[in-house]
């Protein structure tokens, strides 16, 4: 059989362009699930899978292009949601893909900040921030890079580890080994 067709879904232009809005249903009975929303890209048997394509829009003039959120969503009496980005399990042949977060470069002016942040907490304990590579059980494990960039012109960007501040106990303790 041939090509199958496209379905394009958009919302209309015009001096201030409409919103196109996705959300499965709220469910209003207790202690049940509201509606999943699912994206997916189309498989193959016999090629590579389909991509999924997620962007904002770009700006042609002076202002700045559209942020993507990838956000899980709140409670308002217990955790919220994960949001999780991982590459699957390949098959036993083959190798997993890569996860890359890296901002974009830049000819005139800094290129933007890649942040891994904890969340602040004023009750508790933040949240870990973790580093690993995978184990193996047949080979070497991956090694953990932490480097600042080369610089044609000016000076490269200094490394620093250090543990935080606090102001009523102990600061974290600092450990290489």
């Amino acid at each position: 059989s041939g090509r199958a067709g496209d379905v394009r879904v958009s919302a209309g232009s015009g001096s201030g362009s409409g919103i196109l809005y996705l959300a499965g249903g709220e469910a209003l009975g207790a202690g049940a699930s509201g509606g999943r929303t699912e994206v997916h890209a189309g498989g193959s048997r016999s090629g590579p899978g389909g991509a999924l394509d997620l962007r904002a829009g770009n700006s042609t003039d002076e202002f700045v292009g559209g942020n993507v959120v990838l956000s899980a969503g709140t409670s308002s009496m217990g955790t919220s949601g994960s949001v999780q980005v991982f590459s699957p399990d390949s098959g036993s042949m083959a190798s997993t893909g890569s996860v890359d977060f890296h901002s974009g470069s830049s000819t005139s002016g800094s290129s933007g900040w890649v942040s891994l942040a904890s969340g602040t907490s004023t009750g508790g304990s933040s949240g870990l921030v973790r580093v690993v590579s995978g184990q193996s059980t047949t080979g070497s494990t991956g090694a953990v890079t932490v480097m600042s960039g080369s610089a044609q012109h000016g000076s490269s960007g200094p490394v620093v580890v250090a543990s935080g501040s606090t102001v009523v106990g102990s600061t974290g303790a600092l450990t290489l080994v």
